[in-house]
């Protein structure tokens, strides 16, 4: 089964949602979040020249705000949410994206190992904070089932975690 539905928090350049517009099978859809306007600048014009324009849309404004909206629409379930934002309101991101997904949706987040600023019980890193709330709201989210993936390469100690939606 293709994902035909993706919601990606945090768009940057346009690098992901590239990569994820072009996995969609004709009629997918990604809709990008992003909050600073010269990001969705470049990031459009990126993806005028990387991706199927048909699939990939980027919207501009708060990401705790657009979900909502989605929500509020009654937009369609997503098959898979992509979340690489500020690591602060991942808790809040992963609230809003979990009722938007369906039995079977796949929800990525990326630098949730920071180093291993996550592990440390003495940090005052708010980054590593946020994914620490994040960790613990997902192991209490009786829909998700997750793991996460840690990764040492050159950008030093990182990794992503994956959750699955169990039921709604």
């Amino acid at each position: 089964m293709y994902a035909q539905r993706i919601l990606e928090i945090g768009t940057l350049a346009g690098y992901s949602t590239i990569w994820l517009a072009r996995a969609l099978p004709p009629g997918g859809r990604i809709v990008s979040l992003e909050i600073d306007p010269r990001h969705r600048e470049v990031a459009g014009s990126n993806l005028e020249r990387a991706a199927p324009a048909d699939r990939a849309e980027v919207r501009l404004g708060p990401a705790v705000d657009l979900p909502k909206e989605m929500v509020a629409g009654k937009d369609p379930s997503l098959d898979f949410v992509f979340i690489e934002a500020s690591q602060d309101a991942y808790p809040e991101y992963l609230d809003l994206a979990v009722p938007l997904a369906h039995p079977g949706t796949l929800i990525v987040i990326d630098n949730v190992v920071r180093g291993g600023a996550v592990a440390d019980a003495h940090t005052h890193d708010p980054l590593a904070l946020g994914v620490r709330r994040m960790s613990d709201r997902i192991a209490a989210e009786p829909r998700l089932t997750a793991t996460t993936i840690p990764m040492v390469g050159l950008k030093g100690h990182d990794g992503f975690a994956i959750a699955s939606v169990q039921r709604r």
